[in-house]
């Protein structure tokens, strides 16, 4: 996952149709804006590359960026973040995650739930109780969690590298977000969100673009202060059941502790 201290934009020009025309990409570096500076020249050859017809699409190995602030490194898989409306993400190449915001088609006609949230989830819980009850998860250790409008799962497995035909196939199996298993594909990781949506504790979200500019940090400073302590009263998950072996991973502890889990208090 491509998740940075430092970024710098890269800038030439090329012809196109004729016509100069301007084109740039950003770099990243966890060690010198030099570097982040080299890393979007490299990129920058492979747009050109594209333009010129010598290449077509991204390329198998394209990662897209997470150009977030990034908050906590948990050893060198996993890396908190703040993204673009302030909320801190874990981003992940050590577990699973699976975020699951409908029950599957049909579900909804079956059980009349579509106005509600709360029997939503109970709809995806039915699902995902019969759905635990096949082969192939074994003896799988499986974190089962409450969100406000769906259910969010961790699953203990031998890592499925996120564009990998058994990531997709697991994703599908079980019915997550298909925009949700699009990004973790473009990424190259998973990620859940930790803290709440801004606007569920009455706050104002932040419209962030990393890096900030100097002239930002002040304000963005004290609009992260007054949402950690509005934060403080809701939690962003609920720890509803685990199954299997347990997970012991510090992502999954950091999770728990970061989104109040087991705290008991209202879901944001």
């Amino acid at each position: 996952m491509r998740v940075f201290q430092f970024w710098r934009r890269a800038e030439t020009t090329v012809l196109i149709d004729g016509a100069e025309k301007t084109i740039s990409c950003f770099g990243g570096s966890n060690r010198s804006e030099e570097e982040a500076l080299a890393d979007g020249q490299v990129r920058l050859e492979a747009v050109k590359r594209r333009i010129a017809g010598e290449e077509r699409g991204k390329g198998r190995d394209y990662e897209a960026d997470i150009r977030e602030e990034p908050i906590q490194w948990i050893g060198g898989q996993d890396v908190v973040t703040r993204n673009r409306y302030g909320a801190e993400v874990l981003n992940s190449t050590s577990v699973v995650f699976v975020d699951i915001d409908k029950p599957p088609a049909g579900v909804l006609d079956i059980f009349g739930v579509a106005r509600s949230r709360e029997k939503r989830k109970q709809a995806i819980l039915r699902f995902l109780g019969k759905r635990f009850q096949k082969p192939d998860l074994g003896r799988m250790g499986i974190r089962v969690y409450e969100t406000h409008s769906g259910v969010r799962l961790i699953l203990g497995m031998q890592m499925a590298e996120p564009r990998s035909r058994e990531s997709r196939d697991l994703m599908r199996s079980f019915h997550a977000d298909p925009i949700y298993a699009d990004l973790c594909a473009r990424q190259r990781c998973y990620r859940a969100r930790l803290t709440p949506k801004p606007y569920r504790i009455r706050m104002k979200p932040m419209r962030l673009k990393y890096p900030y500019e100097e002239a930002d940090r002040e304000m963005i400073g004290a609009w992260v202060q007054e949402y950690d302590a509005r934060g403080q009263g809701f939690s962003s998950c609920r720890l509803v059941e685990v199954r299997g072996r347990p997970i012991d991973s510090p992502a999954v502890r950091l999770h728990d502790e970061r989104t109040r889990a087991e705290s008991g208090l209202p879901l944001a």
